[in-house]
C-alpha cells in the first residue's frame, strides 16, 4: 500500500514538473515572438520614418473627427431634450424618454462625452429672444409701476463705465428717493443662492453645477451708475441705489438667513412674483426730500436721458458687437 502511494505521488510530481516546463517553452515562445515582431516594427520604423507619420497622422484625423461626430450628435441630444423638457406646453413623454436613452447610451459607451455640456441645460437666457421675453414681461411690470407711482423708467440702456467698458442695464427705474438697478434672468433650471456669495448653483440632473452669481454681475452695474452721478457731481445723500436682480420664472430659491443684511447693503434677488410689492415697499419707506429747484429725480433722468440718446445707443450697440 505505501509503495502505490509512493508510485502516485512520483507519478503526480512528475506530471506537474512537465506541466511546468512546458508552460515556461509556451511563454519563452510567446515572449521570443513578440520580441521578434517588436523588432521588425522597429526596423521597419527606422527604414519608413514618412510612413509611420502619415500612419500617425490618419489615424489621429480619424479619432478627432469620430470623437467630434460623436460629440455633436450626444450635445444635439441634449439640447433636443432640454427644449422639450423647459417648454411648458410638454410634460415628460415617450420622446423626453426616447432622448433620455439616447443620452444615456452615448454617456455609457464614452463617459467622457459627460464633461460635454450644452448651453440650453444652463441659462436658457443666452438665446437673445429668450432674454428679450424675460425683458418684456418685467418691463410690463415697471411701466404700471412707474404710471402709478410717477416714477421714470429706462430700458435696455446703455451706459459707459469708468474704463469705457459699454454696460447693458436691463431696466432703471428712478423715484425722488430711490434707484433701481435690475438685472432679468429668464432661467429655465431652479437656481439656489445667497446673496453674499459669489457662486450660486443649480442641479441638471443628478449634477450640481455652479453658476456666477447674477447680483455680483449686477452689482458692476450699479457701480457704473454711481460713477456716473459722482462725475456730474450728484449729491447722494439719502439717496438709495438698489441691486435688484428678477427670474421671470419663478424658479429661485434664496438663503433667507441672510435677508435683514441684504437688505442693509440693498441687494435683493427675487422671483418676479415678489417684484411688484418689493418695488412698492420701498417707495413706502422714501422721505421724499427736493432738491432746491427740482426734485433728485429730474437731475439724474437728465443725466440718463443723454445716454439714452439714438446716437448713444448706436455707439454703444457698435462697441458691443452687436
Amino acid at each position: 500500500m505505501g509503495n502505490f502511494i509512493a508510485q502516485n505521488s512520483k507519478i503526480s510530481y512528475s506530471s506537474g514538473g512537465i506541466t511546468s516546463i512546458i508552460t515556461i517553452i509556451i511563454l519563452v515562445a510567446i515572449g521570443s515572438l513578440i520580441y521578434s515582431l517588436l523588432t521588425r516594427i522597429k526596423n521597419w520604423i527606422s527604414d519608413n520614418p514618412w510612413w509611420c507619420l502619415i500612419i500617425f497622422v490618419v489615424l489621429f484625423v480619424l479619432l478627432i473627427t469620430s470623437v467630434s461626430i460623436l460629440t455633436v450628435k450626444y450635445l444635439k441630444y441634449k439640447k433636443d431634450y432640454h427644449s422639450v423638457v423647459y417648454d411648458k406646453k410638454n410634460k415628460i413623454s415617450l420622446e423626453t424618454k426616447q432622448l433620455q436613452a439616447k443620452i444615456k447610451k452615448y454617456e455609457n459607451l464614452y463617459p467622457i462625452l459627460k464633461n460635454f455640456e450644452h448651453e440650453q441645460q444652463y441659462n436658457n437666457d443666452v438665446k437673445n429672444n429668450l432674454g428679450i421675453d424675460g425683458e418684456n414681461t418685467v418691463k410690463q411690470i415697471l411701466s404700471k409701476l412707474a404710471e402709478e407711482n410717477n416714477l421714470v423708467l429706462f430700458n435696455n440702456l446703455y451706459l459707459s463705465s469708468i474704463a469705457n467698458k459699454v454696460k447693458q442695464i436691463d431696466h432703471l427705474l428712478i423715484s425722488n428717493d430711490n434707484l433701481f438697478v435690475i438685472e432679468t434672468k429668464n432661467w429655465s433650471i431652479p437656481t439656489y443662492g445667497d446673496v453674499f456669495n459669489k457662486e450660486w448653483f443649480q442641479y441638471h440632473g443628478d449634477k450640481k453645477v455652479f453658476v456666477a452669481s447674477p447680483l455680483q454681475q449686477n452689482f458692476s452695474h450699479v457701480e457704473t451708475v454711481y460713477a456716473i452721478l459722482n462725475k456730474r457731481r450728484v449729491n447722494l445723500d439719502g439717496f438709495n441705489i438698489y441691486n435688484v436682480v428678477v427670474f421671470v420664472k419663478d424658479n429661485l430659491e434664496m438663503e433667507k438667513h441672510n435677508e435683514i443684511l441684504s437688505e442693509l447693503n440693498g441687494r435683493a434677488a427675487l422671483n418676479i412674483s415678489e417684484l411688484e410689492s418689493y418695488i412698492i415697499d420701498k417707495l413706502g419707506d422714501s422721505s421724499e426730500h427736493f432738491h432746491e429747484t427740482e426734485n433728485l429725480k429730474n437731475i439724474i433722468t437728465k443725466i440718463f436721458l443723454e445716454y439714452n440718446k439714438p446716437e448713444n445707443i448706436k455707439i454703444h450697440k457698435n462697441q458691443l458687437n452687436y
